[in-house]
Parts: C-alpha cells; structure tokens; sequence
C-alpha cells in the first residue's frame, strides 16, 4: 500500500509535504539523508503542523489559513522541476523570510488567544445578528454621510481657490493700472 493512499486532505498534505522536504534535505546535504543532525528541516515542520491541528482541530473556519500551503507547494513543485544552484535556492529562501516570520507570529498570536477563540462568546453569535445588521447598516450610512462631506468640503476648497486667484488676479491689474497711472503722473 502506497503511503499517501486512502488519505485525504491533510493527511496526504503532510506526506507530499514529507516527501518533498526530504527531497529537498537530500539535494542540500547530499544522496544521504542525516536524520541526527539538528539542521533537519522535518521535525520543526512537522512541529508546526502539530500545533496547527491542535489550533484547528474541529474548526472549518481555521482551514483558511492553509490557503498559502498552496502556494508553498507550487514553489516546491516548481523547484522539482528546476535544478537551480545551492545559492539561489537559499537566496529564494532568504528572500521568504519575513513573510515566514509574519506568518509564524500569526500563528504565535492565534495560540496565546486560543482560550478566547474557544470561549462561548463566539460559538454564541447568533442573538447578535440582528446588533450586527443594524451596526453594518449604521457604518454603511456613516460612510455615506462621511463622502457627501468630504465632496462638499472638496467643492469649498476648490470654489475658495477660485475665489482667491480672482482676487489676486484683479489686485495684480489694479497694481498694474496704478503703476501706469503713476508713471504717467511723474512725466
């Protein structure tokens, strides 16, 4: 029996995901695997997925936050295909960095809050659906008010513009006509 059949889902995830790390450690530290050394990328994965279960175990809502695991297979697939350079493959890794630091504060935050994502508060939302609708409502209607003000307030500045370079404009013609004048007056 193959090892990712009768699986779905997760389970075959992680065994494609095994799969391929291995795949990755061989090409890294040659033909021969070193399951001792402590550079092994297999154990903090796994690690991770883990903890991942734990968060999600019986929440769909939590599976969005496997939509970047795409993603990483398509990178892993796409460096199947590619025999790149020990360098660039690092240099693509390194270049990932802060979107993996992002992500895994992300998860840090989602653990430290598990006891409020857990609580009643949230699996109780139904008697404040109708609180939401009329709180959307009011900021849709906010918003609104907050556009047609901040037109109107456009339209001020733009007429007041105006207003003002007329002025200048009309002072400049008045300096000029009385330049003129003077000058005439001094001949």
């Amino acid at each position: 029996m193959d090892k990712g059949e009768g699986l779905t889902g997760p389970e075959e995830a992680l065994i494609r995901l095994e799969q391929r790390v291995a795949l990755i450690e061989r090409l890294v530290n040659g033909s021969k695997p070193n399951y001792e050394d402590d550079n092994s990328l297999v154990d903090p994965l796994l690690e991770v997925i883990t903890k991942l279960r734990a968060i999600t175990a019986g929440r769909e809502d939590y599976f969005k936050l496997y939509d970047t695991y795409g993603d990483f297979i398509y990178k892993l697939d796409q460096l199947e295909g590619n025999i790149e350079p020990d360098s660039v493959k690092w240099e693509n890794i390194l270049a990932q960095e802060d979107k993996l630091r992002e992500k895994s504060s992300m998860l840090e935050a989602v653990v430290s809050k598990r006891a409020i994502i857990d609580s009643t508060a949230f699996k109780n939302i139904e008697p404040l659906k109708p609180r939401m609708e009329k709180l959307k409502d009011l900021v849709i209607k906010q918003s609104e008010e907050v556009d047609k003000v901040s037109q109107e307030t456009q339209d001020l500045i733009r007429n007041y513009n105006q207003l003002i370079t007329r002025i200048r404009n009309k002072m400049i013609g008045w300096d000029k006509s009385l330049s003129v004048m003077e000058l005439a007056k001094r001949k």
